[in-house]
């Protein structure tokens, strides 16, 4: 097998033995599979990206046998993915990092449980964040039982916060964290604002997966 793949393993509910694996290779333009879901019926999900304007994000039964979909999509520059959220019924976020660094993008793909799929821009900047290209910067996503998309990420100063927010305004520093609550399409902000912070810290907090944790463990407080 020739190119990259992705390889996806399920263990048992002890994690102690392996009960099924499978290798998926990633269509031209893929180059890292970096985010992994799983929904309710026990299918696993593959989001993968990092050069020649190619992503792919694919659907894989429950025994790791074969793929349920596969989709392709292309974005200006070398998109990444940030991250994922597969809701239990089987629909799945990806926020995307596309673009440059003086033109950020957050494309953020949403997908049916059978692939069909939108793409919508984050409303995210633009932004005082000399950082991110004056926009701000998404590092985690989650989904809420009513499939209202929530985002935690840095930022700068000029973030619109809504009102009733835990912070409205920033903090200092060079960057603050963020959170913000968008309806099902990803394009409607329900709920912004600010979390006091610094930016090296947030960032590295992000690499590390912390923030999607926190914001998992704490999505049904917003």
């Amino acid at each position: 097998m020739k190119g990259l793949c992705s390889f996806v393993a399920t263990l048992n509910s002890s994690g102690t033995q392996l009960a099924s694996s499978g290798v998926f290779p990633f269509p031209p333009g893929a180059s890292t599979g970096n985010s992994l879901g799983v929904d309710a019926q026990g299918n696993g999900y593959i989001a993968a990206g990092g050069a020649s304007q190619g992503l792919f994000v694919g659907k894989v039964n429950p025994d790791n046998s074969g793929l349920v979909y596969e989709r392709g999509f292309f974005f200006l520059g070398n998109p990444i993915v940030i991250d994922m959220a597969v809701e239990p019924s089987g629909n799945a976020h990806v926020v995307v990092g596309a673009g440059d660094d003086n033109s950020p993008i957050y494309p953020i793909i949403n997908l049916t449980p059978i692939g069909d799929a939108t793409t919508a821009n984050l409303p995210l900047g633009p932004i005082d964040f000399p950082y991110a290209g004056n926009s701000a910067f998404p590092l985690a996503v989650a989904v809420d039982s009513q499939s209202n998309i929530l985002i935690a990420g840095a930022t700068g100063p000029g973030l619109t916060t809504t009102p009733g927010a835990f912070q409205p305004n920033f903090g200092g520093e060079v960057e603050d964290a963020f959170l913000m609550k968008l309806d099902p399409s990803g394009q409607t902000p329900l709920y912004t604002s600010y979390l006091g912070g610094r930016a090296r810290r947030l960032r590295e907090f992000g690499r590390r997966g912390c923030f999607g944790q926190c914001l998992r463990r704490r999505q049904h407080r917003l």
